[in-house]
């Protein structure tokens, strides 16, 4: 078992079964990008709390879109996308055992992920770093920048 598990796959068949995460895992998915594809089962999305990288993600999304098509899951469930995590707009991790899952779909964390190990290339980094630390302490509660 682990706290924090990272999916970039194109796997049309459930890796990562709801009823083996325990409390307080972060499910980080940012492959299976077609409605076709999935990284999870229905049941990791239904017990997680869910955040998107852009609401597009409803139309793109197997991990999202199977559970709703199957009357498991429901849209208004998600409790933010990147733009609200990052702003602070939204809460990340409400407690210690809640489950967590951000559900990518398009290109952002990997150039989020870029900027931090390759700055020298980028302007704005010192703002972009910011962002994603805000946006890990978002889902590890506590955390102090």
């Amino acid at each position: 078992m682990a706290d924090i598990v990272s999916c970039a796959t194109t796997s049309r068949e459930p890796l990562i079964v709801g009823q083996h995460l325990r409390p307080g895992t972060h499910l980080d998915l940012v492959g299976a990008f077609t409605p076709e594809m999935r990284e999870t089962d229905d049941d990791a999305v239904c017990r997680s709390r869910v955040f998107v990288d852009t609401m597009r993600a409803l139309k793109e999304a197997g991990d999202l879109l199977q559970p709703i098509a199957g009357g498991r899951w429901d849209a208004s469930m998600i409790c933010g996308d990147l733009h609200e995590l990052t702003n602070g707009l939204k809460s990340g991790r409400l407690s210690q055992q809640e489950i967590t899952l951000f559900k990518s779909v398009g290109p952002q964390p990997k150039i989020l992920w870029l900027r931090i190990f390759l700055p020298e290339k980028y302007n704005g980094f010192e703002k972009t770093r910011d962002r994603v630390l805000t946006l890990m302490c978002a889902f590890r509660r506590g955390c102090r920048l």
